[in-house]
C-alpha cells in the first residue's frame, strides 16, 4: 500500500478501449435483376468452370411445376444437354423431414449443380439440403444460430461446395429475400423453426425475374410485398443491423 498522495487524489480512470470489429456486406457473387432476365443469367451455369459433367438437381413445389414455372429453366438444360433432376416435394414452411427426402434424392442422383427455383420455403428447404448433403455428420442443434453475433457458434460451420459446386436461386415471390442472404429457417423434428444463420449458405447465383411476380395472384402479391416491407424496416431495429 501507499500513502495518499496526488495520483489518488486526481480522479483519473482507466478503461479499456473500444475496438470495433470488421463489418461486412455478403451477397450472391452474381445478381441479375430485370424482367426476363432469368434466359441469360442461367448461361452462368454453363460458364461456371467444371471438369465433370453438370448434373443439375432443381428444388422447387408441386405448384410450381403445375404452373409451368419450371419450364423456362427445364428447356434451358434440355438444351445444353445437361442431366438434371425436378425434386417438387417442397411444403410450406419446411421441415427436417422434408430435408432428409430431398437429401435421399440427392444421394441417388449426386449432383454438382443445384437450382432452387420457387417462394422462400422451397429457397430455404434447398440451402438445408446441399449442407446436409455435404456434411451429414451435422445436427440442426449444432448449426442453429443462437447468438446474436453471426459468428459466434459452439461449432465450426462447415464449408460448402465439396459436392454441390455451384448454388442457383430464383425466387418467385416478394418476401424473405431467401435469395440474397445467409439466413435459412427450417422446422425441427419438434416443431419449433430455427434460424441456421451463415455466409456460407449464401448462394452463388441469384436470378430476380419480375415475370414470375407478374403472375402471382393478387392476394398473394399483396401478403409477400407486405413481407418484404416487414423486412427493409425491420432492417433499422435489427440487432444483426452494421
Amino acid at each position: 500500500s501507499v500513502n495518499v498522495g496526488p495520483m489518488q487524489l486526481v480522479n483519473l480512470k482507466k478503461v479499456v478501449h473500444k475496438r470495433d470489429h470488421i463489418e461486412w456486406f455478403k451477397v450472391p457473387k452474381a445478381i441479375y435483376f430485370n424482367k426476363y432476365c432469368t434466359k441469360d443469367a442461367l448461361l452462368d451455369i454453363e460458364r461456371f468452370p467444371m471438369a465433370e459433367e453438370r448434373r443439375v438437381f432443381v428444388v422447387t413445389d408441386k405448384i410450381m411445376v403445375e404452373l409451368g414455372m419450371c419450364d423456362q429453366l427445364l428447356a434451358f438444360l434440355k438444351k445444353g444437354n445437361m442431366k438434371f433432376y425436378v425434386w417438387s416435394e417442397v411444403q410450406p414452411d419446411p421441415n427436417l423431414a422434408t430435408v432428409r427426402e430431398g437429401i435421399k434424392a440427392m444421394q441417388a442422383f449426386k449432383p454438382n449443380v443445384m437450382v432452387a427455383l420457387g417462394g422462400g420455403s422451397p429457397l430455404d428447404c434447398s440451402k438445408m439440403m446441399r449442407l446436409m448433403y455435404e456434411h451429414p455428420e451435422y445436427s440442426i442443434n449444432e448449426l442453429v444460430t443462437r447468438f446474436i453475433e453471426i459468428r459466434h457458434r459452439n461449432v465450426d460451420f462447415p464449408n460448402l461446395g465439396t459436392k454441390v459446386k455451384f448454388f442457383v436461386t430464383i425466387p418467385t415471390t416478394s418476401g424473405t429475400g431467401s435469395e440474397m442472404t445467409p439466413f435459412a429457417v427450417i422446422t425441427g423434428d419438434d416443431g419449433i423453426k430455427y434460424p441456421i444463420c451463415s455466409y456460407r449458405l449464401t448462394p452463388d447465383v441469384a436470378i430476380i425475374d419480375s415475370a414470375y411476380a407478374e403472375s402471382m395472384p393478387f392476394s398473394l402479391a399483396a401478403m409477400t410485398s407486405l413481407d418484404a416491407l416487414t423486412h427493409a424496416v425491420e432492417s433499422h431495429v435489427s440487432v444483426y443491423a452494421s
